[in-house]
Order: structure tokens, then sequence, then C-alpha cells
């Protein structure tokens, strides 16, 4: 039973694979007047920051935001870990202190780096996990992000189970049809977990 709902103060954390969706789903809770911080953004602007670009470039020799920067973060294992201690450590620190009623968090490797999450003391109340059928996710990989095949399956070797990360959270909305069938599936998520708690 989705723990989602029960709580006041509720942190609850959105994710999904490359293309599942999960970012109209935020767009629509945005929409619907609850806060939803956004990690890539925020991941962005503390690796932006003098400090860690900085460190980054004095212990790897590339400047962030750079392509090299995206495609020696999926095959570089140091450079990973170095964000996963640096970056995570202080994004889930800043997500643990925010304080209202109900809030949502946009992390797509939530389950990658749930460690760092758990070190910050960032506990959400609830995942919400946006899923689509793989092959679907990879046409539209193709078609939205002009990636390759090869870039694809490249890219994915480096995240967990699909299937692994589906279990493990509290809620599941499937987008394997149009726009209109995600909303009406979020809409139904928020009225029936979201709004008769509040």
């Amino acid at each position: 039973e989705p723990r989602v709902g029960l709580m006041q103060n509720r942190k609850i954390v959105i994710t999904g694979e490359i293309a599942s969706g999960k970012s109209t789903v935020s767009k629509f809770i945005r929409k619907c007047g609850y806060p939803v911080f956004d990690a890539d953004f925020w991941a962005k602007k503390i690796m932006e920051s003098p400090e860690i670009s900085g460190e980054i470039f004095e212990k790897f020799g590339i400047s962030y935001g750079t392509k090299e920067f995206k495609a020696e973060m999926f095959k570089n294992e140091e450079l990973r870990d170095f964000v996963d201690k640096v970056v995570y450590k202080r994004l889930y620190t800043f997500f643990s202190s925010v304080n209202c009623r109900t809030a949502f968090y946009e992390i797509p490797l939530y389950f990658e780096s749930i460690g760092a999450a758990r070190k910050s003391k960032f506990i959400p109340d609830g995942v919400l996990y946006v899923s689509a059928n793989k092959n679907i996710r990879h046409r539209r990989m193709r078609r939205v992000r002009m990636m390759t095949k090869s870039e694809i399956l490249e890219r994915e070797k480096y995240f967990l189970d699909a299937n692994f990360k589906e279990n493990m959270s509290d809620y599941v909305i499937k987008n394997d049809d149009d726009m209109e069938a995600l909303i009406k599936n979020t809409r139904k998520f928020l009225d029936e977990k979201i709004k008769k708690a509040d």
C-alpha cells in the first residue's frame, strides 16, 4: 500500500527512466499549484559554482557543462563518484531543508543516488515512478533527443534495473499511451493520494 498521502510536510520524489514522461508529470503537478524541485536544475547550479567547477577541472581536466563532461559522466567511474559524494550530498542536504506542506522532487537518478539521500537525511514520504515501455522510450529518445541506438544502450548500462525501481516505488504512473492519458493518470494520482490527505 503506497505511503504517499499519510503525512504532513510531505516530500514526494518523482523519478523514472529517460523519456518516460516524468518531466511532463512534473509540469502538470506544478500547474496544479504544488512546488516541484528539479534535481537537474539544482545540481547544475551546484556544479556551476566556482568551487565545484574548479575542483572538477582540477581533478579531471574537463569543464562542467561541456559535451566531454556529459560523455565522461557515463563512463568515468571516478567522476561519477565525485558527483555522488559532493554534488548529491549538497543537493539532498538542500532538499531535506525544504519545509512546506507538500513538495515534489523530480530526481531522475533517485534510486542510483539513494545512499547520498539517506546520508543527507532526505527521506521521502513516497516515490512516484513514471514508467514507459522500453521500446516506446527508445523511440522517443531517437525522435526527440536525436540519440543513436548505441548512445541509448551505452547510457542505460549505468542505470539500475527499471523493474526493480518500479517495484521499490510507492506509486506508478504508466505512460505507454498519449499525453491525454498521462495527464489523466497524473490527475488521478493527485486526487487520490495527495488532495484527499490535504
